[in-house]
């Protein structure tokens, strides 16, 4: 419960880690903030792509790599006018990175998106004292895993490992997993509380239809 209030009085954070998902490995890092704002850097592969979220806008800048593989079946001329400049499309609720990550986020899924917890032997994160609480995975769209919170007020999140596939079926609290989480293990770290640099629209942004000089496509703001 303390977790959960200090967690939701952040206003900032930088988080990094790693997701083992049906074999491929996915490597995030990146800034969040409390008003949906954030910046992300993304490697799946070959594929890479950094994104920027403002209000109402994503901003999207993505290697040659990432658009093949994004699923638009898009020709190697538009790969070649989209690949490596920023593009920036309308945010919403089903294209966003950062609506998962902001503090109040993941504070409401500490308090009720976890499974059975019991305490586990405390250990220290980047030198820092740290308690450890295991999950044991046993409720409907939860997962196995361990979270490390700071030892002394304001009770941060600090780290959480998954080590295990998600329980099938729907999460009780539905915006924190609905139980089809193919993921068998990721390690994400918290980190820079309050203490992360505010983001900035990137110069030069177009939009995907500018980028591709009139030929139609969608680009993708999402990993694909």
């Amino acid at each position: 419960a303390d977790a959960a209030r200090d967690l939701a009085k952040v206003e900032s954070f930088h988080f990094a880690g790693r997701d083992v998902d049906q074999g491929r490995t996915t490597t995030l890092s990146g800034d969040a903030f409390a008003n949906g704002s954030g910046r992300v850097t993304y490697q799946v592969g070959k594929a890479k792509a950094r994104f920027v979220e403002l209000p109402g806008t994503i901003y999207l800048n993505a290697n040659a790599a990432f658009w093949r593989d994004s699923g638009d079946d898009m020709s190697s001329k538009v790969v070649a006018k989209l690949a490596d400049r920023w593009i920036k499309q309308p945010s919403s609720k089903d294209l966003s990175l950062i609506r998962d990550l902001t503090p109040k986020k993941l504070a409401s899924c500490l308090g009720a998106g976890t499974g059975t917890m019991s305490k586990a032997a405390p250990t220290t994160i980047a030198g820092q004292k740290a308690i450890v609480l295991k999950d044991a995975g046993d409720k409907a769209g939860t997962y196995p895993a361990r979270y490390y919170f700071t030892s002394t007020p304001p009770i941060l999140l600090l780290r959480v490992v998954q080590t295990g596939k998600a329980k099938a079926g729907k999460n009780k609290s539905s915006a924190c997993g609905e139980g089809d989480d193919t993921s068998t293990r990721s390690d994400v770290t918290f980190s820079r509380f309050g203490k992360v640099a505010e983001v900035t629209a990137p110069r030069g942004a177009v939009t995907p239809e500018q980028a591709a000089g009139g030929v139609g496509t969608d680009a993708p703001t999402t990993p694909a």
